[in-house]
Parts: C-alpha cells; structure tokens; sequence
C-alpha cells in the first residue's frame, strides 16, 4: 500500500479513530513501514528516568531487557542518540552524528544493534509543548545501509505520534483530562481535543472532521466547560500532560 498525497494527515485521523492502544500500535507500525522502512522497531523511554514499557518489533525481548535494565551500560549511549534528535528538530540517522568508529566504541551499538544485525538507525523524540513522552528507534538491516529523505516525513509525523502515545495511554482509551467527577467527554469531544493538542485550527478541524468551523467552535466551548479551563491553551497543557 503507497501514501496518499497527504500521509501525515492520514495519520492524524487513524490515530483519532483507532479504538484501543493495540489497534494504534499495529496501525503506526503499519503507517511506519510505508513511510519510513525498517526491519526494527523500539517505541519507549527517552530518559532513564522514564517508566514506560517498550513496545518492539524485530527485536529479542532479552536484549530489550538487558537495554532497559543496565542503565550504567547502555543509557549513555542512547541518550547521546536522543540528545542529538532534540538538536536536530526531534529526528536523526545516526550516520549522520556518529562515525562508524565511534559506534564501535559504543557497547549499545557492539552489544545490541550490530547483535541484530541493524547497519543504521533513525531516532525520533515524541514531544508534548517541550515535554518528552518517549522516544522511537527505527533500525534498518536489509532495506538499505542509509536514511534519507523520508526522515524529513518522520520529522513531520513526531507530532502525530506524539499525539497517538496521549490518546492512547491505557487499554481503556480514557482521556485523562477531567477528574471522574467531572462529566465525561464524548467520542467526538476526544477527536476534537485531540487535533487542538496539534495545533490546529477549529477551521483545519472542521474540514477534518466533516463538519462546520461553527460545529467545532461548540464542540470547544463544551469541552472547556467539561474540563473546566479557562482557554484554549490551558486546555491544551491539560491535554499534553501525561497520566499519573
């Protein structure tokens, strides 16, 4: 299956209908392979510090363990990785910042890419209003030893999968963006909530969503009452800040 003419919009609106996390992540896998090409994948934390549990695909789970719990051994390394992605406008290749004999030197890359047999590797930052929600390794062995233009479409995409790790926390899909008390918002409401976390305009949404910039304009006003912000940026922030 090729992309159409505007990927990253498709993008936006398969994260917004995808019913469950497992749904989401199949899909971005899928969005991934046609607009990047890999043969491994690693989404999870950017920071040592970060709790998350890595989602992988082309990876032994016993290298993904030892990654994650040898933080003397293998974090330094990939936080260079991901230090020099939020330089770079959140996305870089590796050949592009590092020698070859530098990644020798490195026992993230001796122990754990070379093991896989990866010969380069993209790295992603997945951001929120300057807030780091995780990061995505791409790792490529038999579709080509170099990326190219299609990082600049991953870069373009960051925002979209930053938006997918938000609406898709949990197995439930529960936004948590009101207190239980509070009354909770409807499917569309979310969809809504979901493109304003992009930036978009009630407008762009409209058109999105197939239906009038007055619709939407409603569907704002609800949602600011539901969650009780006082404005559309506050109501953003309220978005962006990940679940306890």
């Amino acid at each position: 299956m090729q992309l159409g003419a505007h990927p990253v919009e498709e993008l936006v609106g398969r994260t917004t209908e995808c019913s469950s996390r497992a749904e989401y992540q199949a899909m971005r896998l899928e969005w991934l392979a046609r607009a990047v090409g890999f043969d491994a994948s690693y989404f999870g934390a950017a920071t040592p510090v970060q709790a998350l549990t890595p989602v992988t695909t082309g990876v032994r789970a016993a290298a993904v363990a030892r990654c994650e719990a040898h933080a003397d051994r293998y974090w330094q390394d990939r936080l260079t990785l991901t230090t020099a992605a939020a330089t770079a406008g959140g996305v870089i290749a590796d050949h592009d910042v590092l020698t070859y004999q530098t990644q020798q030197r490195m026992p993230f890359y001796r122990e754990v890419v070379a093991g896989h047999g990866i010969r380069a590797t993209a790295v992603g930052l997945l951001r929120v209003r300057g807030q780091v929600l995780g990061c995505v390794f791409l790792g490529r062995a038999s579709l080509g030893v170099r990326f190219g233009c299609e990082l600049a479409l991953l870069r373009r995409a960051l925002p979209a999968l930053s938006l997918g790790e938000i609406l898709h926390q949990s197995e439930t899909n529960e936004a948590p963006v009101a207190p239980p008390h509070q009354p909770a918002l409807t499917a569309r409401e979310q969809q809504v909530l979901a493109l304003l976390s992009l930036g978009w305009t009630n407008a762009r949404i409209a058109a999105h969503l197939g239906s009038s910039p007055r619709t939407v304009k409603n569907q704002v006003s609800a949602i600011l009452t539901k969650t009780k912000a006082a404005n559309r940026t506050q109501l953003v922030a309220l978005r962006g800040r990940p679940a306890p």
